[in-house]
Parts: structure tokens; C-alpha cells; sequence
């Protein structure tokens, strides 16, 4: 068995993980910025809340960090930490939004698409949030 040279250590090392970051922030490249809430639907009687019929705001701000954190009226409400995976419950890879603490949903991200993002919960009667890139 040949033997890798110590000084080459470190170099493997910056090689594996730099490679990661680059994937890292490629992949959330598309979801990084500010979305404000337009919309929220679903719960266990189905029932839309609009933005512009409550008095509050949400927004969702995704960093290239593989975080993401919604704010209620510029109270944060989840932080997440992102993943892009294929979960059993959906036929494709999406970002997974994992809650940071146990009392949250998993939520995942639907629909992409001309400044539209669609973040669902992965529950029965959950909600599905719709937001646009600010």
C-alpha cells in the first residue's frame, strides 16, 4: 500500500472541501436573496390567507450559506438549514428545508420558477407558502 506524503494532506483536504462549498452555494444559487410572502393555502379546512388581507408580513431570506430563516412581521419564526436531496415523498431532488429546532415542520420547495417559490410542509393538512423574489 503506497502511502500519501503529509505535506499532500492538507492540499487533499482544501481540494474536498473547496469543491463542496463550490457545489454548496451552486446549488442554492437559485433560492439565495429575499421572498416576500404572498400567499399561504392549505390547513386542514383548505382556506387561502393572502398577504394583503392581514395585518402582518413574512418574508424568506436564504443566504449562500444553506440557511434559511422566515420572519413573521420581522420576528424570526424558523430558521432552517437547507439540503438538496431527493426525499421518498417527492418523485424529484429538491432543496429541503430541515427546522434548526424540533418544533417545526420539514418543509420543501415545489416550484421554482420566473420569480416564484413555493414552499410546502411535508404533512397532511399543512400549508403550502407562496412567495416572489423582492
Amino acid at each position: 500500500m503506497k502511502r500519501v506524503p503529509i505535506f499532500l494532506l492538507p492540499v487533499i483536504f482544501l481540494t474536498i472541501t473547496s469543491c463542496d462549498l463550490f457545489n454548496q452555494s451552486a446549488f442554492l444559487q437559485p433560492l439565495s436573496g429575499t421572498w416576500n410572502w404572498e400567499r399561504t393555502y392549505g390547513g386542514f379546512i383548505g382556506e387561502t390567507i393572502d398577504a394583503d388581507s392581514v395585518d402582518y408580513t413574512q418574508k424568506l431570506i436564504i443566504n449562500d450559506e444553506g440557511e434559511a430563516f422566515l420572519y413573521r412581521n420581522d420576528e424570526l419564526r424558523v430558521a432552517y438549514a437547507i439540503k438538496f436531496e431527493k426525499p421518498e415523498w417527492h418523485e424529484q431532488k429538491t432543496w429541503i428545508f430541515y427546522p434548526k429546532k424540533d418544533s417545526s415542520i420539514q418543509s420543501y420547495v415545489s416550484t421554482l420558477q420566473n420569480g416564484k417559490l413555493v414552499l410546502m410542509n411535508a404533512c397532511t393538512d399543512c400549508y403550502t407558502l407562496y412567495f416572489s423574489k423582492k
